[in-house]
Formats: C-alpha cells, sequence, structure tokens
C-alpha cells in the first residue's frame, strides 16, 4: 500500500496512491470493508467519486464525525490518489482501529503470524 501523512495542528491528511486507487481500496478492506469497490469503475472520474464517498462514510463511521476524502486523476508524474482530511482525535480512532484489526486477523494464506520459538526453527 502507498501511503503518505502530512500534519499541522489541526488536520492530518492521509494520502493513498496507486494505479486505480488499489492502496485506497486496500485501506477500506483493511478496516472491515472488503466490497467497498464493488461495481465501481476506478478508472473514471465518476467511479473514484463514489469511491470517495464510501470511504467518507466508512471512515465517518469508524471515529463518530465527518471526514472528508478527495480523490485526484492520475497524471504523467502521480498516480491516481484518495486523500483524508482526519482532525488528531479522528486519526487517533483510526489507528485504534487499525491496530485491532489487524491483530486480531488471520495471517494472508493461512501463514503464522507470531514469529518462530527460538530453536523451532526449520
Amino acid at each position: 500500500m502507498d501511503a503518505k501523512a502530512a500534519a499541522d495542528p489541526d488536520v492530518i491528511a492521509l494520502r493513498l496512491e496507486g494505479d486505480h486507487l488499489a492502496s485506497a481500496v486496500r485501506f477500506a478492506e483493511l478496516l472491515g470493508a472488503p466490497d467497498i469497490a464493488l461495481d465501481l469503475k476506478l478508472v473514471g472520474p465518476r467511479g473514484r467519486y463514489r469511491l470517495a464517498e464510501r470511504i467518507e462514510y466508512l471512515v465517518t463511521g469508524i471515529t463518530g464525525s465527518p471526514v472528508n476524502a478527495v480523490t485526484e486523476a492520475a497524471c504523467a508524474h502521480a498516480d491516481d490518489s484518495l486523500s483524508l482530511y482526519l482532525s488528531v482525535d479522528q486519526a487517533d480512532l483510526l489507528l485504534q482501529r487499525l491496530t485491532h484489526l489487524t491483530r486480531d486477523s488471520p495471517a494472508p494464506d493461512g501463514e503464522d503470524q507470531a514469529p518462530p520459538a527460538s530453536g523451532d526453527e526449520s
């Protein structure tokens, strides 16, 4: 996932980049919305707008207060992107949710998340 964050005293901006907003879709999946891009054509402005709207609703539900999501189309120098603008409190709630979900979810392909115990390496 390609993500960048910037902050000032009042707002934290999280920018998710990638071909056809793949990072934004993966981010939503990590938050518990596996079908967020279902039926969306992310190559067009309408699909990008609808994804931003869905992610706004998702993150608003998690944080309990409205957030703003803005998409930008790809150009010669950058991939498609979706930026979330959060207050410090919203970012903290979002981080708690991500930490909780990633800690409690199984590893992909049935892999064990815990490192091997000492002496168990084969």
